[in-house]
């Protein structure tokens, strides 16, 4: 202890450091067992709160439930909807590979969305969604069969990091067989909610 640094600092401006630094020290703690006291500072700052709100979720249509009977109600409607585009010919009968023409562009932005709405809406009038599963998104039967299988699996996971995270040996396949049992649970709850919906 016959040498001491200085090795801890703040960084500021000097309009911070006038309007907002209320004041910096030095903290000697007696419970400190280092031979480190850090450097604190009292900075005076409006902070200003950013509102969250939850993320809004959106089914789409399942084509894995779509049926035959489906898929050319699909491309009926499909074929319908795209008659009504109009074809920007001008654009593309351009031979210019550089073109610049601010009306072919935009007409051929216009021709992409009109294809991707038409797209979009046919799904939507005609494919099946699949069933909500409600707001929070809670699977039946979680808290008894599948909540402690996930805890076993997050208990395995860590004990598997704490040992290095290797790839051969006994941690490694209690972990990996206590993961697969948990998501294997989670596929035959679905399956069967799934199911009792029908």
């Amino acid at each position: 202890m016959k040498y001491f640094n200085n090795i801890d600092h703040f960084i500021v401006s000097e309009q911070l450091y006038q309007a907002a630094i209320l004041k910096q020290f030095v903290l000697h703690d007696v419970d400190d067992t280092s031979d480190h006291d850090p450097l604190y500072i009292h900075v005076a700052l409006d902070v200003a709160h950013i509102g969250f709100c939850q993320r809004a979720t959106r089914s789409s249509p399942s084509w894995v439930k779509a049926t035959d009977m489906h898929i050319a109600a699909y491309k009926e409607t499909l074929h319908t909807r795209l008659q009504d585009t109009v074809l920007p010919c001008s654009a593309i009968l351009c031979k210019d590979v550089c073109c610049t023409n601010i009306e072919h562009i935009d007409s051929l932005n216009v021709y992409a969305s009109q294809i991707a709405t038409a797209c979009l809406s046919s799904a939507n009038d005609t494919i099946p969604f699949p069933r909500c599963r409600g707001t929070r998104g809670c699977i039946p039967g979680w808290t008894e069969f599948i909540d402690p299988l996930r805890n076993n699996s997050l208990f395995w996971h860590r004990m598997w990091v704490d040992c290095g995270r290797p790839r051969n040996g006994s941690v490694a396949e209690v972990m990996r067989k206590t993961r697969a049992q948990y998501h294997a649970a989670i596929r035959k709850a679905r399956r069967e909610e799934d199911n009792n919906s029908q």
